[in-house]
């Protein structure tokens, strides 16, 4: 991962750049993040605002698909 501050209007901004941003923390989220990971791929970043608490988590589809 790549990172660096720019200014924008005088606004301090941090400017990350990865080869990966995967999207949330749920059951899919976390199961592309291994399999890119075990492809190889160690360049990811996950955002999410809460840790284990995807669709799945809510649903409890992650216990009829995994």
């Amino acid at each position: 991962m790549e990172s660096e501050k720019i200014v924008i209007n005088n606004y301090r901004i941090d400017f990350y750049r990865v080869n990966t941003l995967i999207i949330g923390s749920g059951v899919a989220s976390l199961n592309a993040a291994i399999s890119l990971y075990s492809l190889g791929q160690e360049d990811i970043l996950i955002a999410t605002s809460l840790w284990g608490g995807g669709t799945s988590n809510n649903a409890g589809s992650d216990k009829q698909t995994y």
